[in-house]
């Protein structure tokens, strides 16, 4: 769905759920808690935290739904409440973080050769010393699908600004996994 369009289903759901209808909220959270906790994942880099923040973006949600401006899409709202919330976290957290795992679902196919664990855990490894901003854009662009259209409207930027900043993240994410250049 692009950041322009929202179904007329979602629409529904929205209205009803502004309206104090729990099981239309369920249906919209259902809907994306699984982009968003994916996103906190990928920008947390724990877990938990990212369970954490997707139950706190829902919550928020709910509470300011009767605000939400009807006839936009939700998940770019969804997005800016649950990015507000990792970089508050990620604002108080310490520099010094173990590295995650990815799951399957983030890194692609089970595979699990030796060869293709290390790439994983050096991908991990670069991916988790990027500066969260250019974490974020990889993390939406390549992970999410997002256009860079959406990736503007998500964040509030121009595509010009969105195409910039994933020219950086990209090359500081080449230099991090420069050891594998040479396989």
């Amino acid at each position: 769905m692009s950041v322009e369009d929202s179904s007329p289903r979602e629409q529904e759901l929205i209205r009803a759920a502004s309206s104090g209808h729990k099981d239309a909220f369920g249906d919209l959270y259902r809907m994306y808690a699984p982009r968003i906790f994916s996103i906190a994942s990928g920008l947390l880099l724990d877990r938990d935290e990212a369970l954490d923040v997707t139950q706190e973006t829902f919550i928020r949600a709910w509470r300011a739904l009767p605000r939400f401006h009807q006839g936009s899409p939700l998940f770019p709202w969804l997005y800016t409440i649950a990015r507000n919330r990792c970089m508050s976290r990620l604002a108080r957290r310490s520099r010094d973080r173990e590295c995650v795992e990815f799951d399957d679902r983030v890194g692609g196919e089970t595979d699990h050769s030796t060869r293709t664990v290390e790439i994983r855990r050096d991908l991990a490894r670069a991916l988790a010393e990027l500066k969260p901003e250019h974490r974020e854009i990889i993390l939406l662009r390549h992970f999410q699908d997002l256009s860079y259209e959406e990736i503007a409207g998500s964040l509030g930027c121009p595509v010009g600004t969105v195409m910039s900043r994933l020219h950086h993240a990209r090359k500081a994410l080449a230099a991090g996994m420069a050891p594998w250049k040479e396989d």
